[in-house]
């Protein structure tokens, strides 16, 4: 069951079953939110906890709502923690500051560099802009409370279009950005994992899972986490899946907890 704020259970059943494994003895779940500001604009961050240790989860596109629920369904069963960015039900995050109106995609936050690029790339820079925006990056960490744990997986849907894991490869736009690609024939290449170590994307790839390897010194600095996790020695994984593939979601997320499930701290 999932609890609400107050502690009280709703009844909202997990979908699905059925998959790599047997379902396990459900986790309740109870949920708090915290309201940070950019700006003029506040910003929810909504924790999903159980009293389980487990891996952490993260999204921050409020738009990948499959990706959110993929992430509950792991937490009730195996515990753990799902963190999610609410902002409006959109990808980007708009704010003003002395009525001058700026945009920026919250994957992009977490270096300097992704800041400015993203600020640039959306609209309006400013210094001023910059420094709300680094800021509130720094505070939404810190709810993420990531300095006791050895790993974190973030939560990302796919949309229509031509992003998939297949912009990696030879050719690709990010392929300068990679070390390694894994794409099987018949799976859908827009259901992939994005990783920063070697034995992780090996062995996803291994279990037939599509999967890329970041090429941690070579790649450019977007601001995204997989760019701070790096650099700070925590593992990294993202599960990307296309907008309504829950259950291969699921899929996806049962199966790297059990290789990063061992350092997801306390």
């Amino acid at each position: 069951m999932i609890e609400s704020d107050d502690g009280h259970a709703t009844g909202a059943a997990y979908p699905g079953g059925g998959r790599r494994e047997a379902i396990g003895i459900p986790h309740p779940i109870r949920q708090t939110r915290a309201t940070l500001n950019v700006g003029s604009t506040p910003v929810d961050v909504v924790a999903h906890e159980t009293d389980t240790p487990g891996l952490t989860y993260v999204n921050v596109h409020n738009d990948e709502r499959t990706a959110v629920e993929a992430g509950l369904v792991v937490i009730g069963r195996h515990g753990g923690r799902v963190f999610e960015l609410q902002h409006g039900g959109v990808r980007n995050i708009t704010f003003s500051i002395d009525g001058t109106t700026y945009v920026f995609d919250p994957n992009r936050m977490f270096t300097e560099a992704g800041v400015r690029k993203t600020l640039s790339d959306l609209g309006r820079f400013s210094e001023a802009a910059l420094q709300s925006v680094c800021a509130f990056a720094e505070e939404v960490l810190a709810s993420f409370d990531l300095d006791r744990r050895g790993a974190v997986v973030t939560l990302h849907n796919t949309m229509s279009g031509l992003f998939s894991a297949e912009s990696y490869r030879a050719g690709g736009e990010y392929a300068q950005d990679v070390a390694a690609v894994a794409v099987h024939d018949g799976a859908d290449p827009f259901d992939f994992f994005f990783v920063t170590e070697g034995a992780v994307h090996e062995a996803l790839a291994a279990a037939g899972f599509n999967s890329v390897l970041q090429d941690n010194e070579r790649t450019r600095d977007d601001g995204s986490l997989s760019i701070r996790a790096a650099r700070e020695g925590l593992a990294y994984a993202n599960a990307e899946a296309r907008l309504g593939h829950l259950e291969a979601q699921i899929d996806m997320l049962l199966f790297v907890r059990t290789l990063l499930d061992g350092r997801a701290g306390s």
